[in-house]
């Protein structure tokens, strides 16, 4: 005769089992057996990946909205993370978590921007499957850069009972790069006298972008009290420090 228990949270109480034998006539005495039952922890089981399409400059988005958190002995789990464990860019991603009480309990969140790692914790152990489900699922995702890197990330999800880790969930952050346009600054005044030489009209500009390192084009216009046959704008490219730009003036239109 054996014995054997299905349940993956079974009780642990001991159990009696009884033997008696009948002769046709009378029952025997009985015998009695012990089966203690020993539980063995399950670990938590997380699921459903996702992906998330991110645009360069845009707010923080949720990352995995339809992640799943089950496990089939413990109702309450102490600690997790989300980290990006591929692609990541320090200085550009970052990871945010805002607690709401009423559907996330005491879950708290911490994010270490130098590994690209969220640490979520529940204080004595007391959050809720439903309530880490929750704070999986408000887990955001940004980006600083203005030139960002367009790398895929992986982003994984684990949790953790007290006693053991769950599986790890990935999902996936496509970015996409816009191109930010070019900047120039800082005007000037030219003080020009009748018949004087051809002088330099801005010295003090400056030219910047944000996710581009060369450009390909460039205009000098008059466009205000243009006098045509007099005005004349010129250029005389120097390769040590202007590279290989080069200047075309029209003379018909400034």
């Amino acid at each position: 005769m054996q014995y054997s228990n299905s349940s993956d949270n079974p009780s642990t109480s001991a159990r009696t089992v009884s033997y008696t034998v009948n002769d046709g006539a009378a029952n025997s005495n009985t015998v009695t057996s012990t089966v203690n039952v020993a539980a063995v922890n399950d670990a938590p089981v997380l699921a459903t990946g996702s992906t998330l399409n991110y645009t360069e400059n845009g707010a923080a988005t949720a990352i995995n909205a339809a992640l799943t958190v089950a496990d089939l002995d413990n109702a309450t789990l102490t600690s997790g993370s989300v980290a990006i464990t591929g692609g990541f860019a320090s200085g550009e991603d970052a990871l945010s978590f805002t607690n709401v009480p009423a559907t996330m309990g005491n879950i708290a969140g911490a994010y270490n921007a130098a590994t690209g790692v969220m640490t979520l914790t529940s204080a004595g152990g007391t959050a809720t499957l439903a309530q880490w489900q929750a704070a999986f699922r408000a887990v955001q995702y940004t980006n600083s850069s203005d030139n960002p890197s367009t790398s895929a990330r992986t982003v994984s999800f684990t949790v953790n009972d007290g006693a053991a880790n769950s599986n790890t969930v990935a999902s996936t952050v496509n970015l996409t790069a816009v191109n930010d346009a070019s900047t120039l600054a800082t005007g000037s005044t030219l003080n020009y006298t009748e018949n004087g030489a051809a002088a330099a009209i801005n010295v003090a500009l400056t030219v910047a972008d944000l996710d581009n390192a060369t450009l390909p084009s460039a205009t000098v216009s008059i466009t205000g009290n243009f006098a045509s046959g007099q005005d004349v704008l010129s250029f005389t490219n120097v390769p040590a420090t202007m590279g290989n730009i080069a200047g075309a003036y029209n003379a018909a239109t400034g």
